[in-house]
């Protein structure tokens, strides 16, 4: 299998519900939602700030969208919207929008910075503060951070990631035969593979902003690399990684001798799986959990245990905020549900968002669709 085949299908496990196409058809297909308190036809699942305080979606009227928040509509119409993000607090919402041939990038309704050929990749910080995005002019991909075209230029720019305190940003970036993960312009590391862009996993900050983790490919060979420097072994493939909350392990799936198992720190956790997404840490650092395929089924894990049952599909994990219970969504037939500490929740949805904790931490909030409107759903931990 030649390195472009292999990483191909390193992306198809990392997007792992593409490899479910009843998931993907279902994300795709328009609905009527109120994402808030409005009925419109929806371009796509609605998206549930962290802390919950914000229900944001893309919503389509004829051959225009537009972008609610909590059922007001953020900016103008336009011809297209996509990278559509909500900061932690729900307070600011970022997204591209095109018309005509030209895209701008658009934060809680007011155009940031100047019009471009392509723009991807809006993202905005953690604090909220900064708005950072990938732009094409002349064939050349570039950043603008808070409006601000950066000076230098590349070949490609992907995978843009704000650090918690939302003062430095790290990205992938391509010029030449260069592939490598930067921060604020300075390499980390070494380059990785440069003749393959998508050698290099996604950028991870470590909780206090000092570290960055990604999966790196070399030699045909994947392993996790912290702050450039070699932290794992080598494996068949890897997910990118996940700090802990006091920054001092790295938890990752990793696939050897056609299984899958998840690294904790320096040694895998007990169990083994056909496919493994990727860790999710409890608040308090003691555990964590991942969604993985048993077969051709999807089950949750945490630590070594699994958590309910056998689904056609499940989500990434939730911990609440005390670390105690854990909820994640899943699919069975055209179902959607909650499983909330191994039990099937009674509310079946024809579509769920993420899930998010209330703001005061009691409470589980998402949106749900069902019957072709979409609903703002609160229930207790």
């Amino acid at each position: 299998m030649s390195q472009k085949e292999k990483e191909k299908k390193r992306k198809l496990v990392l997007d792992s519900p593409a490899l479910l196409g009843f998931v993907l058809l279902i994300a795709a297909l328009p609905v009527s939602t109120g994402c808030g308190k409005r009925k419109v036809e929806s371009a796509g699942r609605p998206i549930v700030s962290t802390n919950g305080a914000a229900i944001v979606c893309v919503v389509r009227s004829g051959n225009t969208e537009s972008v609610l928040r909590n059922g007001e509509q953020l900016g103008d119409r336009y011809d297209q919207v996509s990278d559509l993000a909500v900061s932690p607090d729900g307070r600011s919402t970022v997204f591209a929008a095109r018309k005509g041939d030209k895209w701008t990038v658009v934060r809680d309704g007011v155009q940031v910075g100047q019009e471009y050929a392509h723009i991807a990749s809006a993202i905005v910080s953690p604090d909220g503060s900064s708005v950072a995005f990938v732009a094409m002019a002349d064939g050349k991909s570039f950043i603008v951070k808070n409006g601000v075209p950066c000076r230098e230029t590349c070949d490609q720019v992907r995978d843009l990631v704000f650090e918690p305190h939302g003062r430095a940003l790290a990205y992938i970036a391509q010029t030449g035969s260069r592939a490598a993960v930067f921060r604020d312009g300075r390499m980390i590391g070494t380059e990785y593979n440069p003749a393959l862009m998508e050698a290099v996993g996604k950028p991870v900050f470590s909780p206090d902003g000092q570290s960055v983790a990604f999966a790196a490919f070399t030699d045909g060979r994947w392993y996790i690399a912290n702050n450039g420097t070699r932290a794992s072994a080598e494996y068949d493939f890897v997910t990118d990684p996940a700090f802990s909350p006091d920054g001092r392990t790295l938890a990752f799936g990793a696939k050897t001798d056609e299984k899958w198992i998840l690294v904790l720190g320096p040694a895998p956790l007990p169990g083994s799986y056909d496919l493994i997404r990727r860790a999710i840490f409890s608040p308090d650092g003691t555990a964590v959990a991942f969604a993985a395929m048993a077969g051709r089924r999807w089950i949750v894990v945490r630590d070594s245990t699994r958590v309910g049952g056998e689904y056609d599909w499940a989500g990434d994990p939730l911990f609440s905020p005390d670390s105690r219970s854990l909820v994640f969504v899943a699919v069975a037939g055209n179902q959607w549900f909650l499983v909330k500490n191994g039990i099937r929740d009674h509310r079946v949805y024809d579509r769920i968002s993420n899930i998010a904790n209330s703001p005061d931490g009691s409470r589980l909030v998402f949106a749900g669709v069902r019957g072709g409107t979409a609903e703002r759903v609160e229930i207790p931990w």
